[in-house]
């Protein structure tokens, strides 16, 4: 294996980046990269090129609901830290 393709490979083993695609984590199109099982992951991007796929192959695609973001204001029974 060439010098090049050997630090590419190394740098893919060890930087967080999408299997599907090879985009690193902080790839400019990239919002988010979902972590899976064994290290493997998947860019946003990606997830929407999948459920595209499926969605023409006929499967019946459901998509999760939007989780708001975290939200500033201590739950009911959670302690507030100054």
């Amino acid at each position: 294996m060439s010098d090049t393709r050997k630090s590419t490979a190394t740098r893919l083993m060890f930087t967080p980046h999408c299997w599907f695609c090879g985009w690193p984590q902080h790839h400019t199109g990239m919002n988010f990269l979902i972590a899976g099982p064994q290290g493997i992951h998947i860019c946003d991007q990606c997830v929407v090129v999948c459920v595209g796929v499926l969605a023409a192959a006929g499967c019946n695609v459901i998509l999760p609901r939007v989780v708001p973001p975290a939200v500033d204001t201590p739950s009911a029974g959670q302690a507030v830290t100054p």
